[in-house]
């Protein structure tokens, strides 16, 4: 795709959290932060020592507003008049400059949760084996282990079994032939690719809540549902609705 892409002739808008594919094939950012839209011509590694230098500037102007501030403000607890339409037009300024708000800090996400011990052996695939209903082999007499610490890719075409080789592995999904042996004390996280099923009607909080309505974190602490939330920066006004 990224080829058909690179060669197209027409304009191309896209919306994606890869990185990588904005690198190859983007060549201006458009990106949208509080409320504002910047526009950086480049590629995604442009964007980002663009937008380092941005911040930068917008840090440096913030600073030089405070210094100015602090001074102004010193005037005015000297108890300075305005008897003249310079020194109205003084005092204006400053509270214009009282209310203006300097770049806030980006956000960033905070997960921790209780763990425990893990072996070595997380899963181990012994002579696993599965067909489609049509009796096409998917995978077949497969021999691996998984040790703690891996990071594991599954690559291959559209339809060559990677999901269904993640499902058996997860135990969400039964082999035709063979077995998967998941250490004594693995708990699976599985993230799927399709659209879990949801009630409309449900408020997010009340989603998450019949997952747990506490959960104890790493360290050993206990927070709510609505404090997790927070921790994966959902505002408040979204968590209530």
């Amino acid at each position: 795709m990224e080829l058909f892409l690179l060669q197209y002739e027409g304009a191309i808008v896209v919306v994606t959290h890869d990185r990588y594919f904005l690198n190859r094939v983007t060549q201006t950012i458009f990106e949208l932060d509080q409320g504002n839209l910047y526009q950086y011509d480049g590629n995604y590694e442009l964007y980002l020592e663009e937008k380092a230098n941005r911040e930068q500037q917008a840090i440096k102007s913030e600073d030089r507003r405070q210094n100015i501030l602090r001074r102004e403000l010193a005037w005015l607890h000297r108890g300075a008049k305005a008897r003249s339409t310079k020194q109205k037009a003084r005092k204006d300024r400053i509270h214009d400059m009282k209310s203006q708000t300097g770049p806030k800090e980006e956000e960033q996400l905070s997960f921790s949760t209780a763990s425990t011990r893990l072996g070595k052996k997380v899963i181990e695939a012994v002579h696993l084996s599965k067909q489609t209903p049509a009796g096409t082999w998917l995978f077949k007499d497969v021999n691996e282990l998984i040790t703690r610490g891996e990071r594991i890719g599954i690559v291959g075409a559209n339809g060559s079994g990677k999901t269904t080789f993640l499902n058996v592995l997860a135990k969400r999904m039964q082999p035709d032939e063979g077995e998967v042996i998941q250490g004594e004390t693995v708990k699976i996280g599985y993230f799927t690719q399709g659209e879990m099923e949801i009630d409309d009607s449900q408020r997010m909080l009340e989603y998450i809540q019949e997952g747990a309505s506490v959960i104890t974190t790493k360290s050993g602490v206990q927070i709510t549902a609505e404090q997790m939330l927070e921790r994966f920066m959902f505002l408040a006004r979204c968590i209530a609705h």
